[in-house]
């Protein structure tokens, strides 16, 4: 019988196959640095174009400061002339307002009743008068209650008297609050209990 030494065929193979396993090893571990690499290089350039980037935007906002100032300023000065056209405007109507609630206070006034009196304050208009009777004083502030000037039309007292010889039925005190758009000065007020 024959006898053949394998021991070099295997070690040569064991050796063939460790050059293989380093060399694939080396061929992985070359391709994952390159790999990195390109991964590194691309987001090195994404970072130097994002610096950029903020470069001119920042150029560009210092370019355009003097404008936003102006900007700023003109805004400003808006704010200043619409705030004198809304004081322009409230003088207006209120220089109106007045002569207006007095044209409706002349035209609810029925024949044969007098307005002794007539004084504002804290949103009222508080008047004091005489009438002939009573159904003339019920007609003067019904007239006022349906006028867009006045609300909460209310009669205080209501009392016989006498003027110059004459024995007048009624004399009353009412107060009076106005209620117009018109009358700018006095939006929102209410009678005085």
């Amino acid at each position: 019988m024959i006898k053949i030494n394998l021991l070099p065929v295997r070690e040569a193979r064991r050796k063939i196959e460790l050059i293989q396993l380093g060399a694939m090893v080396g061929v992985i571990v070359g391709l994952t640095v390159a790999l990195l690499m390109a991964w590194h290089v691309t987001v090195t350039a994404k970072v130097a174009l994002s610096n950029r980037r903020l470069h001119q935007i920042k150029e560009q906002k210092k370019a355009l400061e003097p404008e936003l100032k102006k900007v700023e300023e003109f805004k400003k000065k808006k704010e200043r002339v619409q705030q004198r056209l809304d004081v322009i405007a409230d003088l207006e109507a209120s220089r109106k307002g007045p002569v207006s609630m007095m044209d409706a206070l002349s035209d609810a006034t029925p024949p044969r009743l007098w307005v002794k009196t007539l004084s504002t304050g804290e949103g009222l208009i508080k008047m004091e008068g005489l009438s002939l009777d009573n159904e003339t004083v019920a007609l003067f502030l019904g007239n006022l209650e349906d006028s867009k000037y006045f609300k909460n039309v209310d009669l205080k007292e209501s009392a016989t008297s006498q003027v110059s010889g004459l024995r007048l039925n009624a004399s009353g005190k009412w107060d009076r609050a106005w209620a117009s758009e018109s009358v700018s000065l006095c939006g929102g007020w209410t009678a005085d209990d």
